[in-house]
């Protein structure tokens, strides 16, 4: 598909194919292909292409906008700006992107107020630190490393800066915000806590349909290298059942070995699971496994 494509022309380096591909791609932007745009800029500055990068991510950035998909548009600037790789303008646009799709928000104020967004003198870190504690808000999960576990915040109370969360046990709470930003990390929406609470149904159609791509997000979890034990320990019962969980298992250690974002280590029957930094080929990889 044209939006797998992109990513390839960045990762190759094939500049003026990916130009013309990208603009194609910007005449009718999808929402939903925006965690390839989101690959190709990472590709482009992984290869010290940033100037390249924050070119394509502008007219991406507008064209998304200009389509009304606001949140994504958000979300490319910003990782631009996690790279390092924005300029002056896009920084602005991004700014104007968030106070049109935020202003209206009961905790806009504070949350504004907290991340020293300044519309007159922005900075990459207050733009950064937006984006981290919008986090807080209404619908994201956040996550308690001593013993909360994970949570949806389900109500966010400006008037008396208290955030209420609802646990993936069962229990709700209502803590202080300041408690909140000090105590507790938001996840992203990719993060498998995060989609066992919020897109659980997606995660046991990756079961079905894309294993190797659920064996990935579970490595995230485990910076990248997950046994066997622990990826059984993530997914049953949670998203695969254990009555299914062996046919599920023969399937997932085929396509991870299949998989170009996966090297499959130790035991063939209780393998672990490394995540690349970079995709390889099979090609590559049986002429790696020959020198």
């Amino acid at each position: 598909t044209l939006t797998n494509d992109l990513v390839q022309l960045a990762r190759s380096l094939q500049l003026d194919s990916l130009e013309t591909a990208w603009a194609q791609a910007a005449k009718a932007p999808k929402p939903d292909a925006t965690r390839h745009y989101l690959a190709t800029i990472e590709a482009l500055c992984e290869r010290d292409m940033q100037s390249r990068a924050v070119v394509l991510a502008a007219q991406m950035v507008d064209a998304l906008a200009t389509a009304a998909a606001v949140d994504a548009a958000i979300e490319l600037a910003t990782r631009v700006v996690k790279r390092g790789a924005h300029n002056e303008a896009l920084a602005r646009n991004l700014v104007g992107l968030i106070e049109r799709r935020f202003a209206s928000e009961e905790w806009w104020p504070i949350i504004r107020e907290r991340a020293a967004l300044d519309p007159a003198s922005v900075t990459a870190q207050a733009l950064l630190e937006f984006d981290r504690l919008r986090r807080y808000t209404t619908g994201h999960v956040v996550y308690h490393q001593a013993g909360w576990g994970e949570g949806v915040v389900t109500a966010f109370h400006a008037t008396r800066k208290e955030v209420e969360v609802a646990f993936a046990s069962g229990r709700r709470e209502e803590f202080p915000l300041d408690t909140v930003i000090a105590r507790f990390k938001p996840l992203e929406t990719d993060d498998l806590r995060a989609m066992k609470l919020q897109q659980l149904p997606e995660l046991q159609r990756l079961a079905e349909q894309e294993p190797a791509t659920l064996i990935r997000i579970a490595a995230k979890l485990y910076r990248g290298t997950i046994s066997s034990t622990q990826l059984k320990a993530e997914l049953s019962p949670a998203i695969v059942e254990d009555k299914n969980w062996a046919s599920f298992w023969k399937r997932a250690k085929t396509a991870a070995t299949k998989d170009p974002w996966l090297k499959v280590e130790g035991n063939p029957n209780r393998p672990t699971f490394v995540l690349r930094d970079k995709p390889v080929g099979l090609a590559e990889e049986a002429a790696a496994a020959m020198a």
